[in-house]
């Protein structure tokens, strides 16, 4: 242990007095001075790759998610973690990562040999899915593996430890000494509440991509952040005040039903939200609420330049409903929505030459 006087700045960094901070006990630990280090390491190796390499990290991004677009506010998210990305996983022409190279280059300049030595592993730094047991009051998190279902101990930093016990985390980890891990900067969370969503969509996309599930996190995960950012901000069911139970009751199945068929956030964010404004424009009766979900995502494929052949036989035999009914509802839905659905049109069109790019 390091005594520290209370009047001293504290050694975590918040600039505070260390009897205002972490003097509760008048000592600190060698530990937590570490995990500080660490942390400013990690921004100090963002700088060095934004000074260096920005055009890089731009060239990359631009070249293969340039369809991806997002509101203001979330697209400084996504390009923060894409840059992550870039900085950890993707190899220059010298055959060296940004991370790797700063590693060379400045791991000597350390003067701590466990900071050296937990710097030089970071060369082992990947992407990463998991789910989130348990946290204490250190900002440790016990978390598994979404695929390997192996737990570990993960440290993040302390302005982002309010993330929620079973809840899901994207992030690329790092080594961080004595089996522990840290999270590169930050991860990115969705609550608990849509962990089981989130899990739909990431098993869905793992088999249409048929990677195994250490190359699919590693290769999708610009991807998998558009969908992290677009499930933590999905409308729910009971975001909205519904004119009728019933209408409720439809937008609840929707939710349940419609990641089985789409597996990109956005698509069933706007089939939310046109079921939004069809009931805004009409208030519907609804006797059976499972016919206009079968319907709504019969339109949303329809929708598609390069739809996923949805059918309405295909969803009759799913649903369990006549295909007729499905027809009836999905020309009631054209009919109001027209004007609504030739402006998606373009967007969705946008999307799919994403998928197929």
């Amino acid at each position: 242990m390091i005594k520290i006087g209370r009047n001293d700045s504290c050694p975590c960094g918040s600039g505070k007095k260390y009897k205002k901070c972490c003097g509760k006990n008048n000592v600190i630990t060698v530990g937590h001075i570490i995990e500080k280090e660490l942390e400013e390491i990690h921004k100090d190796i963002i700088q060095y790759a934004m000074t260096n390499y920005d055009d890089f990290i731009q060239d990359y991004v631009e070249k293969y998610h340039h369809d991806i677009e997002f509101p203001e506010e979330a697209a400084e998210v996504f390009h923060f973690y894409c840059t992550l990305y870039v900085i950890t996983t993707v190899e220059m022409e010298n055959g060296k990562t940004i991370l790797v190279e700063y590693i060379d280059r400045y791991v000597h300049k350390q003067k701590r040999q466990q900071i050296k030595d937990i710097m030089r592993s970071w060369a082992k730094a990947r992407p990463s899915i998991s789910i989130v047991c348990e946290k204490d009051d250190n900002n440790d998190l016990k978390v598994e593996d979404f695929f390997a279902e192996e737990m570990m101990t993960l440290s993040v930093p302390e302005d982002h430890a309010d993330i929620s016990v079973g809840g899901m985390l994207l992030s690329i980890i790092l080594p961080a000494g004595h089996e522990k891990w840290m999270t590169f900067t930050v991860g990115l969370d969705i609550t608990s509440d849509k962990t089981e969503k989130m899990t739909t969509k990431i098993l869905r996309l793992l088999e249409e991509t048929g990677l195994d599930s250490t190359e699919f996190v590693t290769s999708n995960f610009i991807e998998l952040v558009s969908e992290f950012i677009y499930t933590e901000a999905e409308l729910t069911a009971t975001d909205v005040e519904w004119q009728s139970q019933a209408q409720f009751e439809v937008a609840q199945l929707l939710e349940e039903k419609i990641s089985n068929y789409f597996s990109q956030g956005e698509i069933i964010n706007l089939a939310f939200m046109l079921w939004q404004k069809f009931c805004d424009k009409k208030n519907p009766r609804i006797q059976k609420p499972v016919l206009y979900v079968a319907a709504i995502i019969y339109l949303m494929d329809q929708m598609m330049p390069f739809g996923i052949g949805v059918t309405q036989a295909g969803l009759a035999k799913d649903f369990n409903i006549p295909s007729s009914s499905i027809s009836n509802k999905f020309k009631e839905l054209e009919a109001i929505l027209s004007e609504d659905i030739n402006e998606l049109k373009t967007r969705l069109h946008e999307l799919n030459n994403g998928v197929h790019h």
